[in-house]
């Protein structure tokens, strides 16, 4: 039996995310208070900046979120172990090959690495790792979602097609995924028609956003797409 024991570093993306989206929001919200009932400067600068901290200490936030995870990848299974916070136990998963139906991989941004494994039961387990690792003993992210893909190849490899673990692309490189970015287009060529039909003589910062926003999207799609047809070929 082949078997592999990897360490390296997990990130609780979407609960960092969810939790700076938060704050930024509650932020915003006192900002908002400030400004229209209390009309303090120096309070609103306050509030401003305290809302705007994040953006500087991100990588000190990052290390709340971050786990150390010790991985085995065997030829029909695989078992994960999770040190939880302050080194208080940890939190270990194993998942056979035979119980999974599809998986996704993608670079949701450039710190990260995700691997999402959709099991047959409904249910899908996802994490996202470091993509560059500091450390030498550890794996970085991008070298271990390679080595996710070839284990998983090789047990493909001994089945017939009905029983493979299939490889799916991200949700923006999905129909689904075009058709919204479809939407946002035509949104966005309707909103620029309206603002020429009316004659404005300056272009909104909302219409700058979201020409931004589509045009990220579509380099978003673009990458998304080429890690999945390489790696269904």
């Amino acid at each position: 039996m082949n078997s592999e024991l990897i360490q390296s570093s997990i990130v609780y993306r979407k609960e960092m995310a969810l939790k700076l989206a938060l704050y930024t929001f509650g932020g915003l919200l006192l900002l908002y208070i400030s400004n229209h009932f209390f009309a303090n400067r120096i309070l609103s600068i306050i509030l401003l900046l305290a809302t705007v901290l994040p953006i500087f200490f991100i990588g000190s936030i990052m290390k709340y979120f971050r786990r150390e995870v010790s991985i085995n990848l065997e030829d029909l299974f695989l078992s994960i172990a999770i040190q939880n916070q302050f080194n208080k136990g940890e939190t270990s998963l194993k998942l056979y090959f035979d119980e999974i139906s599809s998986y996704i991989m993608q670079f949701p941004a450039g710190k990260f690495s995700t691997i999402i494994l959709n099991l047959k039961n409904g249910k899908s387990v996802e994490y996202s790792f470091i993509k560059n690792e500091q450390n030498v003993e550890q794996v970085s992210g991008e070298e271990l979602l390679k080595m996710f893909h070839e284990r998983i190849t090789n047990y493909n490899n001994k089945l017939n097609k009905e029983k493979k673990i299939v490889v799916k692309p991200s949700f923006i490189a999905s129909k689904n995924g075009l058709f919204c970015i479809t939407g946002l287009i035509c949104l966005f060529a309707v909103a620029v028609i309206l603002h020429a039909f009316y004659q404005v003589k300056t272009f909104p910062i909302t219409l700058l956003f979201c020409f931004a926003l589509v045009a990220q999207l579509l380099s978003k799609r673009k990458a998304d797409l080429d890690i999945y047809k390489t790696l269904s070929n």
